[in-house]
């Protein structure tokens, strides 16, 4: 297994050094949406023929004067040792470490229905006091859940749905005859 942590680690290292995390947080996040947009990108990276050379000179077009030159030779990094297909794993996990820095954590709250800004904020409010971080809340609706909600937050699943519910019940029949 290919381990990307050192990447997304030393291109951290790099933000840190020149105290510019904001500014290539928000670099990072303007080229994974870019990368996940267009999947015509992702197939060029991806693609055994397009020599390096080629993706670089493509990627260099795309994102000249949108994102630093740091960038720009990460990118040359990371096609250099044949890691496009982890691209966004690699920004990720840079992603990752900015929050870490910042002292947050990313919640995604799945529900059933959208939920309203009164019910966000108490949820927000309740993981900011069990973590003792700030939260940056992603809502997603999931209907498949019936009712209730799952929270994810730093890799640790509260599943609140009735759909679990029905399930624990499914298997304790399941059990007992």
């Amino acid at each position: 297994m290919v381990r990307l942590k050192p990447y997304s680690e030393a291109f951290f290292a790099v933000a840190l050094e020149k105290n510019k995390i904001d500014e290539y947080e928000n670099e990072a996040k303007f080229i994974l949406e870019t990368y996940e947009n267009n999947p015509k990108m992702k197939t060029m990276l991806e693609h055994p023929q397009v020599t390096t050379a080629q993706k670089n000179a493509i990627l260099e077009e795309i994102f000249k004067n949108k994102v630093s030159m740091d960038f720009i030779s990460f990118f040359a990094l990371i096609l250099r040792k044949g890691r496009e297909r982890a691209l966004a794993s690699i920004l990720n996990g840079f992603l990752e470490l900015c929050l870490a820095h910042k002292n947050t954590l990313q919640a995604r709250i799945i529900s059933a229905a959208p939920l309203n800004e009164i019910h966000k904020n108490a949820i927000k409010a309740k993981l900011i006091s069990i973590s003792g971080k700030n939260i940056l809340v992603k809502s997603v609706v999931d209907p498949s859940l019936i009712a209730g909600i799952k929270v994810i937050v730093d890799g640790k699943l509260i599943d609140l749905s009735v759909k679990k519910d029905i399930k624990n019940i499914k298997n304790l029949m399941k059990g007992t005859y």
